[in-house]
């Protein structure tokens, strides 16, 4: 059975609660990260909270990913 949905142009695919709890967590951290640059932007010693900023959203981007992959490999290899 296919879970994944097409509809037009748009594919939507089904995930973990967890992984859906990391997209969420990282899409809200996206809207907060809005927030600082905009608030610090020009400010002394702004360029480093706006680089703090973009070391985290990496950080948490490469833990999801790491996290897909896994899920990945443990789908191919039959061990979910």
């Amino acid at each position: 059975m296919n879970n994944n949905k097409s509809n037009e142009n748009k594919t939507t695919y089904k995930v973990s609660k967890t992984t859906a709890d990391m997209l969420n967590i990282l899409r809200e951290f996206v809207s907060w990260q809005d927030k600082a640059i905009s608030l610090f932007e020009g400010r002394e010693r702004g360029d480093e909270v706006i680089e703090a900023t973009v070391a985290t959203f990496d950080s948490i981007r490469g833990a999801i990913a790491a996290n897909v992959e896994q899920n990945l490999c443990n789908l191919q290899s039959g061990r979910i």
